[in-house]
């Protein structure tokens, strides 16, 4: 809780925090403080640690050099995008993703890791960075990935793809019915022809949220027939919708 009071630099200060680096409770605060406010070697330290991190410390440095306010990492992160550990590959496109800086050739050999889950996660990357024009490599990947795949959904919407509606009507119709992703995605990009699906989808609450999100009037007889089902929380997630279908303004689907 006072890693904050250790900024004043001091050899005893820096190497106390880097035999934090190895806690389970003080992996993350120790990561954040040294790639915050220390100079650029202890930034590095940090992010090495990345690379020899036990899994479950993994996800706490990673989300600790995310949020680091310090130096751009991206040149120490390069070497770990090679690590044999297909974690810390993802974990080098996360942290490029989620600080929105990094050399995009790092990202795109990411992109094609032969790992799905590094793929999926500089899919992410390229998403967050707003990188349009790698959309038609993502849209590539999403195609090639396993019927199930469901990950490269979110970023296909984010970089605003026109074959994120049929991705998402694919894996529904393949019986990915519990997929949120797919069922919220596609509310977003779809269209009227989509309210079957959606209500096949997900029966409980989830359809009628989705269907509000959707903004077609197709849905409302549906939506006004469950505020008559007893079910709470299916009759609060079909109320608060119809208002606002009925008054949205007719949007394009991406199709």
């Amino acid at each position: 809780a006072h890693m904050g009071a250790l900024a004043a630099w001091g050899e005893s200060a820096r190497s106390f925090l880097q035999a934090q680096l190895e806690g389970a409770d003080t992996a993350l605060p120790a990561a954040f403080v040294l790639a915050s406010l220390g100079p650029e070697d202890d930034a590095k330290v940090a992010v090495s640690a990345l690379g020899t991190a036990p899994p479950e410390l993994l996800p706490r440095i990673t989300l600790a050099l995310s949020l680091a306010r310090g130096p751009d990492l991206a040149s120490a992160l390069g070497p770990l995008a090679t690590s044999a550990n297909a974690g810390v590959r993802a974990a080098v496109a996360t942290i490029m993703g989620s600080r929105r800086r990094g050399p995009t050739s790092l990202l795109e050999r990411l992109l094609d890791d032969p790992d799905l889950e590094v793929q999926i996660a500089a899919a992410r990357a390229f998403a967050r960075m707003g990188a349009r024009e790698m959309v038609s490599a993502v849209e590539r990947r999403a195609a090639e990935a396993p019927p199930d795949t469901t990950g490269f959904l979110w970023p296909l919407v984010e970089l605003s793809s026109r074959a994120v509606a049929v991705a998402c009507r694919k894996a529904l119709s393949g019986g990915l019915a519990s997929s949120k992703e797919a069922v919220t995605a596609l509310a977003i990009v779809g269209d009227a022809t989509d309210v079957p699906l959606l209500r096949a989808a997900d029966p409980g609450p989830g359809a009628a949220l989705a269907l509000g999100v959707l903004g077609s009037t197709a849905a409302v007889p549906w939506l006004l027939s469950l505020l008559g089902t007893g079910y709470e929380p299916l009759q609060v997630a079909a109320g608060a919708y119809p208002a606002t279908l009925t008054k949205s303004p007719p949007r394009q689907s991406l199709r």
